[in-house]
């Protein structure tokens, strides 16, 4: 099982929400990736938190330059909403791009991209939240619901197969609350694309994810707060023949 570090970056720092509001500023974006592939991180994701809004703007150069000294998988998300904007990242050495706005406002960007930089560079991101009894993806980092249920997208990207499928909970984000179950369970009939699992991940959630086909998990808040280090939820994992 893979980990991935996680940064949400805005206006140049990196900063935390919880249930994606409320950002609390976590530090220098540079130092914090820094820490991430010193202590064996096996991806890291960016998230460029004001994208939808504002677009790519500055984010593209900082990149750039992140990744001249950073040798492990990078995937950057946030405001990319065509082919020329994903390209932009792949020419500076991205290895694959995460959307979720983009495609929900026009789903033929799966295929373009699939086309145009192979299924394995394309991560599609769901951000689940359970609004009365039944889970709905949202969009623009979790302020806007749209009317698609979680599953029916689980299931389209599945068809589709894309590379990988980022399946964050909104409302465990942030809370350290440990990895939600609930949301998890939507996913075990569809196996065609990996699953990354955001959302509340903690150390002590190793012995929950053998009940679960993940193939990642990120991590963010306990890394940044609860002193979680890679090699130990590793330990944890083979202890549970994971």
């Amino acid at each position: 099982m893979r980990i991935i570090g996680k940064i949400e970056i805005k206006d140049k720092y990196v900063i935390k929400p919880i249930q994606f509001e409320g950002l609390r500023k976590i530090g220098n974006p540079e130092d914090i990736i820094n820490r991430f592939y010193n202590d064996n991180f096996d991806e890291i994701l960016i998230y460029n938190v004001t994208g939808s809004l504002y677009g790519i703007g500055w984010i593209k150069k900082f990149v750039e330059r992140v990744l001249k000294k950073t040798f492990v998988p990078v995937t950057i998300g946030g405001g990319i909403q065509n082919l020329d904007q994903a390209k932009e990242f792949f020419d500076v050495g991205v290895d694959k791009i995460s959307v979720n706005t983009s495609i929900i406002n026009d789903f033929s960007l799966v295929e373009k991209l699939k086309k145009e930089f192979g299924c394995q560079s394309v991560v599609c991101s769901i951000q689940a939240n359970k609004i009365n009894n039944e889970w709905y993806g949202f969009t623009e980092m979790a302020r806007t619901k749209t009317k698609i249920k979680v599953e029916d997208l689980i299931k389209r990207y599945n068809e589709t197969q894309v590379g990988e499928i980022l399946l964050t909970s909104v409302r465990r984000d942030g809370t350290m609350e440990g990895i939600d179950e609930e949301l998890l369970n939507l996913s075990l009939k569809y196996d065609k694309v990996p699953i990354i699992h955001s959302g509340g991940v903690k150390l002590d959630d190793a012995k929950k994810l053998k009940n679960y086909a993940i193939d990642a998990i990120t991590v963010s808040s306990s890394y940044y707060y609860k002193n979680f280090k890679p090699k130990e939820f590793k330990k944890n994992l083979k202890s549970n023949d994971i």
